[in-house]
C-alpha cells in the first residue's frame, strides 16, 4: 500500500477517533475552538491489509468502522471545447464503502454507484442508516445519495 494511501487513511481513522471522544466525554463545543495551530497526538499507527484506494470518509458504529473510497479505473479527459455541458468525460471508475473491526480488519466490502455515479463522498451514520454521497467525477453533473 503507498505511504499517501495509509496517511489518507490514518487521517480519517484519528479524526474518527476525535469526533467519537468529543462526543463521548462532551467535549464537542471545544471542538470549535481547535485552530491550525492546535496540538495533536496520534493515538495509533494501523496499516490496513486490503487497497483501500482513494480513502474519502470514515464514520464508527458501534465495533465497526466504515470507510468510503474511490477505486479510479480510467481518468477523466478534459475536452477541448464542453461537450453536452461537460468539460471532461466521465472517466470509469467504482465507488466503495468497506466495513472494518476496530483493529483495522476488513470485515466487508459493498459497491457503490451506478454507471457514470461512482465517487463517494464522506459517509455518516445517523443512529439507523449509513448516508454516502455519490456523484460523477466531473463538475456540473449528477448524484444520488
Amino acid at each position: 500500500m503507498n505511504s499517501m494511501i495509509r496517511r489518507s487513511v490514518l487521517a480519517l481513522a484519528g479524526v474518527t477517533a476525535l469526533g467519537t471522544a468529543l462526543a463521548q466525554d462532551g467535549l464537542a463545543d471545544r471542538f470549535t475552538q481547535f485552530t491550525k495551530n492546535s496540538s495533536w497526538e496520534l493515538v495509533s499507527n494501523d496499516l490496513l491489509d486490503f487497497d483501500t484506494h482513494h480513502p474519502q470518509g470514515m464514520v464508527r458504529f458501534g465495533d465497526s468502522l466504515f470507510l468510503s473510497s474511490v477505486e479510479i479505473i480510467e481518468r477523466t479527459e478534459r475536452y477541448e471545447t464542453p461537450q453536452d455541458g461537460y468539460d471532461r468525460t466521465a472517466g470509469v471508475g467504482r465507488g466503495w464503502v468497506f466495513r472494518l473491526n476496530l483493529d483495522g480488519e476488513l470485515q466487508d466490502s459493498a459497491e457503490l454507484g451506478e454507471g457514470d455515479i461512482y465517487h463517494p463522498g464522506g459517509i455518516d451514520f445517523d443512529g439507523q442508516y449509513l448516508w454516502v454521497p455519490v456523484a460523477e467525477y466531473r463538475p456540473d453533473s449528477e448524484s444520488i445519495i
